[in-house]
């Protein structure tokens, strides 16, 4: 951006970005309960993109740019979500590799292994279907530009 663009941008209220878990995703409805994104505290309520979008207009916002692709979030959440219908607890791999110790007790060494290997394996599969997946509008994390006017 320019800063002809900036300044333009400041006399109509600036830009807003946001990103949050798509409840209207594919990894959503398929996983229900062991969807990854269930995840309080850290998300308390969920907002599907047209409803969201729809709110922020009657706040004086326009939406400018919507994307469903995120290879940071999406085929990581699809893998764990995954093995979250495989195991009795959830999200295993993802306290393992944030190094949650207290969590992980008494879960065996050779499951925290196994789900890492599966993450290994099976996430260029992911990465793909995400693509196609967020090319449809169901990915499972929404970033959405809008601009205030």
């Amino acid at each position: 951006m320019d800063i002809e663009d900036g300044a333009q941008d400041s006399e109509n209220g600036g830009i807003c970005a946001v990103s949050f878990p798509n409840i209207d995703s594919l990894q959503a409805r398929v996983f229900r309960g062991n969807w990854l994104h269930l995840d309080p505290p850290r998300h308390l309520s969920y907002w599907r993109p047209s409803d969201f979008v729809r709110q922020m207009a009657g706040l004086g916002l326009t939406l400018e740019k919507k994307s469903f692709a995120n290879l940071e979030q999406n085929p990581f959440r699809m893998i764990q979500s995954i093995l979250n219908c495989a195991t009795k607890r959830r999200d295993i791999l993802y306290e393992s590799l944030r190094g949650n110790r207290d969590y992980l007790a008494g879960v065996s060494r050779l499951m925290v292994l196994a789900q890492r290997l599966f993450l290994v394996a099976t996430f260029p599969v992911f990465v793909l279907s995400d693509l196609i997946v967020s090319a449809l509008g169901k990915g499972a994390t929404v970033q959405l530009i809008l601009r205030k006017t």
